[in-house]
């Protein structure tokens, strides 16, 4: 009998929650594996248990979510592909995983998905470095494509709430204006004026063009 306990946990970083669903019914050699970290065995041992026609439907999520953690998005693609149909709509996680990497393959937030969705003990780590890598690389990319930005269009990149998105600012040190609508990334602190003011002059250069 499958005894399942249900837990939410709140990420230090991203400042986000995921429920945890603790089953007595995973294999204790990935539990193992989870445990210590070993994700090249535990890759290689889910692999061979599939071929050997023995992955039950939480192993195939253990699988899916690591090849996600990976960022081997292919692998992640054609194994969804292997899936039977009716284990894909069928097992919850599994689900929500399909999502999670529908978003990543089109590089959009996954966080509402990983939110509202329940993961089991050996997903869960995983699922936590998905979320928090994902706001780490999109707000790298907008500190070195934007020289300033409001925190309303970062919240909509990340996934994240306006909230979460000026603490998560705050921490990487960026400058957030008096009214928390605009966000200038730490390195080009000092250029958003700068680009604002060259601005004017090209809006002003055309205009004196356009008089002659």
């Amino acid at each position: 009998k499958t005894k399942t306990i249900f837990l939410t946990l709140n990420h230090v970083n991203t400042k986000c929650s995921i429920t945890l669903r603790l089953t007595h019914t995973m294999d204790d050699a990935v539990r193992q594996f989870v445990a210590e970290g070993n994700i090249s065995e535990l890759t290689k041992y889910l692999e061979q248990r599939e071929l050997q026609g023995r992955c039950t439907a939480d192993m195939y999520a253990v699988l899916l979510v690591v090849y996600l953690h990976e960022t081997k998005l292919m692998k992640a693609r054609y194994l969804w592909k292997r899936l039977p149909q009716k284990m894909r709509t069928e097992n919850a996680e599994l689900a929500a995983l399909g999502q999670v990497a529908q978003a990543l393959w089109k590089k959009q937030s996954p966080m509402s998905v990983i939110e509202s969705s329940t993961w089991q003990a050996a997903t869960q780590p995983f699922v936590l470095d998905i979320q928090e890598g994902f706001v780490a690389r999109t707000f790298e990319e907008i500190g070195t494509v934007y020289s300033c930005i409001t925190a309303d269009k970062v919240a909509t990149k990340t996934g994240l709430s306006k909230a979460k998105v000026i603490s998560h600012a705050q921490q990487l040190g960026w400058t957030i204006s008096d009214d928390s609508e605009t966000l200038v990334p730490m390195q080009v602190s000092t250029s958003c004026a700068a680009a604002s003011q060259a601005g004017a002059f090209r809006s002003l250069a055309t205009m004196v063009s356009a008089l002659e």
